[in-house]
């Protein structure tokens, strides 16, 4: 099974392209059950993306490991405010993870898909 990565064409332009996104009637419901499904542990956020949800969830003060194949995306996520706080992992290894987290975010179709990291 073959993987799709943004390119730095579409690194570039994916939070103007997807703006809306970004807006609080958006975002908010889409960081709000992550945030309540985490209980105050860490997260992760499987294909982070320029860090939309991981970002919101961390200015929560949630605990929050990206994962994103992409690096020009990761790119975008890391030149931006409050990234210092959310560690962005290349390659999926759960090993790279440390200690295990309380929730799991994924994105896919256009909405999250959530689920509990199996401890």
């Amino acid at each position: 099974m073959g993987s799709i990565t943004w390119g730095p064409e579409v690194a570039k332009v994916y939070d103007k392209t997807y703006r809306a996104m970004f807006e609080p009637p958006v975002l908010g419901p889409a960081v709000d059950l992550p945030a309540e499904l985490a209980r105050g542990g860490p997260a992760v956020e499987f294909a982070a993306g320029t860090g939309r949800v991981a970002l919101a969830l961390s200015a929560r003060g949630i605990a929050v490991h990206g994962l994103e194949l992409s690096p020009h995306m990761a790119q975008q996520m890391l030149a931006k405010p409050g990234a210092d706080a959310v560690p962005v992992t290349g390659q999926p290894a759960v090993s790279a993870l440390g200690p295990r987290a309380s929730m799991t975010a994924r994105r896919g179709a256009g909405a999250n898909i959530l689920g509990a990291w199996a401890g």
